[in-house]
């Protein structure tokens, strides 16, 4: 598998996405996926239906997307309204 220090795959949390799972979103995703102007910072891994709603969607590759560190930011701030826009993304 191939390696990018830039991206951010490790949390705090104990659960964490498996190898296989964000090498396979990462080759899927390959940038960020809300690419525009305001991309900025490394990317990350972003679970769309979050850890704590379901953890057994945690190493599921549907539920996962790239983004940067702003889009990363900027999804959080509104779950409501991004969580379907991620979800039709990864369809």
């Amino acid at each position: 598998p191939r390696v990018n220090k830039s991206i951010k795959k490790v949390s705090s949390h104990k659960k964490r996405v498996s190898d296989t799972t964000y090498h396979l979103v990462l080759d899927r995703d390959i940038t960020c996926r809300l690419r525009d102007e305001h991309c900025t910072g490394r990317l990350e891994l972003h679970h769309i239906v979050y850890r704590s709603e379901d953890v057994n969607l945690i190493d599921e590759p549907s539920n996962c997307i790239m983004l940067c560190t702003y889009h990363h930011q900027l999804v959080h701030s509104n779950k409501d309204f991004w969580q379907p826009k991620l979800k039709q993304l990864v369809e």
